[in-house]
């Protein structure tokens, strides 16, 4: 009984830990990712100067405290999963995080590389045991592909070596991102919502008016926030904003899918930035949540 209590509490407290690190990844992202690039099209004074030193504070403050809370929100989900193998995986990469967080702005490249090649097994071990249905797991399997490719350049450029095709692997790993997003809400299947409709209709909207008022704008915000080139046709962008919106508010407001749409939140504040740990870390988490691998398996009959 005492075990069992344990495993519930664990299990009250991981969607709300999950809550408050996308809260503080969202708060990292906002301020350190997006709003300061904006520094180019706004006036230079003293007032701008201030409030980009306070977005770096706040910033600074934010991605620390997430990053707390992503190795909390993995030791939870290893606590849950009683599946050995995603277990101890997620168990190393703990370790891991916390050797390349003490080793400061220049860890040892094959630590990082050791890091990395333990995320993909995750990945991998995650999808093996997704338990959804084929159609669903071909959907998750896009983010692997995406995340496979996108080790190829990681790599390369934590090794400093030169190697071919680094561009073209990023590009692959754009390009399956993007229609992973597309698929989503084919794919989740989230209820109709007309809030959610009018959120992904208005950013859509938005998205668009600022593509081709100041066109340099959105992919220069894009490759420092997500890491997306924008080489794509403006319209795939902005209609994956506003399916992914859609999705996510709609999910949101779906008592018992919070835990998908907190995925989805967790894998897009990550993008596709796997040059530090933390941003591997969200983008595994929301994995994770995405496949359910974490979860308990149903107990058979007698």
């Amino acid at each position: 009984m005492r075990l069992g209590h344990v495993q519930s509490s664990v299990t009250f407290w991981a969607l709300r830990l999950l809550t408050f690190l996308a809260a503080a990844a969202l708060v990292e992202f906002l301020s350190l990712r997006l709003l300061i690039r904006l520094g180019p099209v706004l006036p230079h004074t003293d007032a701008v100067v201030s409030l980009t030193e306070a977005l770096i504070f706040i910033g600074a403050v934010a991605l620390n405290f997430a990053l707390l809370l992503t190795l909390a929100t993995l030791t939870t989900m290893a606590w849950q999963t009683s599946r050995y193998p995603l277990k101890y995986c997620l168990a190393a990469i703990i370790v891991l995080t916390i050797g390349l967080t003490l080793a400061g702005g220049a860890p040892p490249p094959l630590l990082f590389v050791a890091f990395l090649f333990l995320s993909l097994s995750m990945v991998g071990i995650a999808l093996w045991f997704a338990r959804h249905s084929k159609f669903y797991v071909g959907w998750l399997a896009l983010f692997g592909g995406a995340y496979l490719a996108l080790a190829y350049p990681t790599l390369v450029n934590t090794l400093h070596v030169t190697l071919p095709f680094t561009a073209h692997a990023r590009a692959i790993s754009e390009l399956l991102i993007l229609l992973s997003t597309l698929g989503a809400p084919f794919v989740l299947r989230p209820r109709r919502d007309w809030i959610a409709v009018i959120v992904g209709v208005v950013g859509a909207i938005l998205l668009a008016g600022l593509w081709f008022s100041v066109q340099w704008l959105p992919p220069t915000l894009m490759i420092w926030s997500v890491a997306f080139t924008g080489y794509l046709p403006a319209p795939v962008y902005i209609l994956a904003l506003g399916l992914w919106l859609y999705t996510f508010i709609a999910l949101m407001k779906t008592e018992g899918r919070r835990h998908h749409a907190l995925g989805l939140a967790l894998l897009a504040l990550g993008g596709l930035r796997w040059d530090l740990s933390y941003y591997v870390l969200l983008a595994l988490a929301g994995f994770l949540l995405l496949s359910g691998a974490n979860d308990e398996p149903p107990q058979k009959g007698p």
